[in-house]
Parts: structure tokens; sequence; C-alpha cells
């Protein structure tokens, strides 16, 4: 099997906002024990008060990963939680109003989450679940950690023993992870049936895996990682539709086009300049 270290090593998935560090949003980075199964921790650096938040809609991009998100109010005194399975679609997430509030999250990539989970994650793409479905006593044990304390380090510091207490590699599957390696070396371009005859099993066995491990097919992760790639290579790269078409196995620049603005809610040229501002 080919390890989690191995893929995050390869594989390194961003937002729609790369560079952005702000006290609406703010990101924090594993410690080494966690690195190969957490992307990051993320939310506000301190609570925001008074209408610091301009209360422009955040851009949320499909970043193959999944999230159990906390929502503070302290107007109110009041948490609650909930768990983001994978996205395909883009869309534009906004805060409801109040005076004062902080956000915590932990993102996990989405083959890894089923580690610190005890369900299934079968049909749960593209959705958003009470975070104990999947993650039972996640939020009573989690609560009091958040109440007490107020900035995002040490909120991340104190869910990080938490996590590694919870962390079951035993739920691991050999021929997902080792699936998932071939979808990244091959950006996504790879088929399923390809996937299914290189782990000597059926692809509708495959397809049962991933579903159950992820929450969506393996096709559909593959779509998945090609846009996140090409997002990646357009950000630090720059755009190049007619080179990417063929390199990303597009039929061609309007099939490219279509996908990204699917995904992005925007043109690449569009996505290039909004992540830059």
């Amino acid at each position: 099997m080919n390890g989690y270290n191995e893929l995050t090593a390869r594989y390194n998935p961003i937002t729609a906002y790369p560079a952005g560090q702000s006290n609406i949003h703010s990101e924090i980075i594993p410690c080494e024990a966690l690195r190969p199964y957490i992307r990051c921790f993320w939310g506000t650096a301190e609570p925001i008060c008074n209408g610091a938040a301009d209360g422009t809609p955040t851009l949320v991009i499909p970043d193959t990963c999944m999230d159990i998100i906390f929502n503070i109010d302290y107007t109110k005194n009041t948490l609650d939680s909930g768990f983001c399975a994978i996205d395909e679609i883009g869309h534009y997430s906004q805060i409801a109003g109040t005076s004062a509030y902080s956000i915590f999250a932990v993102r996990f990539y989405a083959w890894s989450a089923v580690l610190f989970a005890d369900n299934s994650f079968l049909g749960s793409k593209n959705k958003y679940f009470d975070t104990d479905e999947f993650f039972s006593g996640f939020t009573a044990e989690i609560t009091p950690i958040l109440m007490r304390v107020t900035s995002l380090r040490e909120r991340s510091e104190l869910l990080s023993e938490y996590l590694l207490k919870r962390l079951n590699t035993n739920r691991s599957n050999s021929n997902m992870m080792n699936s998932v390696y071939d979808i990244i070396c091959t950006r996504g371009t790879i088929t399923s049936a390809e996937l299914a005859f290189k782990n000597a099993i059926s692809q509708r066995q495959l397809e049962r895996i991933f579903d159950e491990n992820m929450g969506i097919s393996p096709k559909s992760f593959s779509s998945l990682i090609r846009y996140q790639m090409m997002w990646q290579e357009m950000y630090y790269k720059g755009v190049n539709t007619l080179d990417m078409t063929e390199k990303y196995g597009y039929y061609d620049q309007a099939h490219l086009l279509n996908d990204f603005r699917k995904r992005h809610a925007m043109t690449p040229n569009q996505a290039i300049r909004f992540a830059r501002k």
C-alpha cells in the first residue's frame, strides 16, 4: 500500500484563495504526526466582533477534502457543528449575521477522513451533516475545548491531541489507497477500468470501496483531482488552456472551460484575478 505520507508529498489541494490569510480566515498546518491525514486547521484567528467581517460571500471550490466546522456564537453563547462531505461543485457561502462569533474547522483529505470516523460515507457527497452522524461523540468532547480557548492556534493544538487518540489506521483500505495514488500520479486521467485492473478487483467492487470510504465514485474523484491539479497549475504557472487540454485529457478547450466553470463558478482568468485580490 502506498503511504499517506507519499500522497501528501505529491498532492497539496488549494482553495479559491490559496494565499488568503486574514482575521476572517486563517490556516494552520497540523503537527507532523497528523500531517499525512489532515490538510489544515482553519478558521478565525480570534473572535470576530462588531461587524469586523465585511459580509462578502466566500467562494468554496472542490478541494477534494472534507471538513468538520464549528461555529461559536458569543452573542447567544451557543456552539453548533457540521460535517461537510466531499463537494463536486463550487458554491458561495456566507455566515449569518451576528455581533460576535468565531469559526474553527479541521480539513481532512478525502481519503483519510474515514480513519477518524465511525460510519461509512456511502452516499454523502455534496451534503452537509450533523457531525455526530459520522463522528460519534465528537461534538460533546470537543465543545468544552473550543469554549475554553479562543485563538486558532490554541484550538488546533488541543484538537490535535484528541484527533491523535481517535486516529484508527485499521480502517485504511489498500485498494482505495493504491487507486488514489494512481489517480494523483496520472493527474486524474486514469479510468476506473484501468484502476480496477491494476488492483486485480472488479470495477464494481472498486466503486463500492470508494463510496464507502469517500462517498464518491473513482470516476468522479478522478475528475475532481484533474480539476484541482489543473487549478493549481493555473494559479502558480499561469493559464494555458491549449496545452492543458491535451495534458489533462479533455476533448477540446471548450470541454476544459465548461468543466472548470462547473467546478469554480467562473472562467480560469476570472479565477486567477479573484484569487489574487
